[in-house]
């Protein structure tokens, strides 16, 4: 059960389960507090809490003090805030696939990739185009262009799929008519 604090006629705190021991606010400790009469608790402030069912986007609580009980209700959030919460979550995941990419390698590595990049599909293209990013990068591996690009290619692709999808999915969340609409985009799909 979830219970909560009420002092002076008003809720402090969030919810929490009651714990064996309770320490009030005199710093007194009750002991078996879970064996204590429901009357018992509400003399120390603590009612139970009656959770109203709700929506993922219902976050924001109400609460009313009944004489055996708290009902808490919930409204939704404003839907501009749900759609950032959303977008948060998009561009944290996409960020996490492109961080284990860059794993073991240096800022100074990372920092060439987008020319390499670019070069590597302008090879693959056409065989006969090297850039000199990488060709620069060649010159100091021991790979050949075409072993570098075969390498380097499920990476790129692998890159430009997150940021394609990371960009679909923010356009779906911004173009949501409603919370129910951008509750029913996954957001864990296309990666």
């Amino acid at each position: 059960m979830m219970y909560l604090k009420v002092l002076n006629n008003a809720v402090v705190g969030s919810l929490f389960t009651l714990a064996k021991d309770y320490k009030k606010d005199d710093g007194t400790v009750v002991q078996n507090i879970h064996l204590l009469s429901t009357a018992e608790k509400i003399e120390l402030g603590l009612y139970q809490a009656v959770i109203a069912a709700h929506e993922a986007w219902e976050t924001v609580p109400a609460y009313t003090i009944n004489a055996d009980h708290i009902l808490v209700n919930y409204s939704a959030m404003p839907l501009a805030d749900y759609k950032q919460q959303a977008i948060s979550a998009v561009y944290s995941h996409a960020k996490n696939l492109l961080d284990a990419q860059a794993e073991g390698y240096s800022l100074a590595e990372i920092a060439t990739w987008p020319a390499i990049q670019f070069d590597v599909i302008a090879y693959n293209a056409n065989n006969a185009a090297i850039g000199s990013a990488l060709q620069s990068a060649v010159d100091t591996s021991a790979y050949t262009v075409a072993e570098l690009s075969a390498a380097l290619t499920p990476r790129i692709t692998m890159q430009i799929s997150v940021i394609a999808n990371r960009a679909a999915l923010v356009g779906a969340i911004n173009t949501a008519a409603d919370h129910a609409a951008v509750k029913l985009i996954n957001i864990n799909t296309g990666w």
